[in-house]
């Protein structure tokens, strides 16, 4: 049996610029920017999250504002482990994008 989660939140950006999000899993995972699909991945594997980089990732471009992010995650058996993050494209962590609260 397959449960789905799903949460939404807003990343701020005070200019436009290149990014990265990053939805670890030990499941599936899709992920929606800005109303668009721009990740999907269904792989089991151990949850190890990383900031930047890996198999999990996905380069975008973040609007100066708002920007709608939603993930659904899906899982198997086991229980859901999952993190989600945002940094440039070298991976550093980008301190002057707030996001609201993640809501799911």
């Amino acid at each position: 049996m397959l449960f789905r989660s799903y949460g939404q939140t807003i990343l701020r950006s005070p200019s436009n610029r290149l990014a990265r999000l990053v939805a670890n899993t030990n499941s599936g995972v899709k992920v929606w920017l800005n109303g668009t699909l721009v990740f999907r991945r269904h792989h089991r594997e151990v949850f190890r999250p990383q900031l930047g980089s890996g198999s999990w990732a996905v380069d975008v471009e973040l609007k100066a504002g708002d920007n709608s992010v939603m993930v659904k995650w899906v899982r198997g058996g086991e229980p859901l482990s999952f993190s989600l993050t945002v940094s440039d494209r070298a991976g550093m962590s980008i301190p002057e994008i707030g996001n609201t609260s993640f809501s799911s």
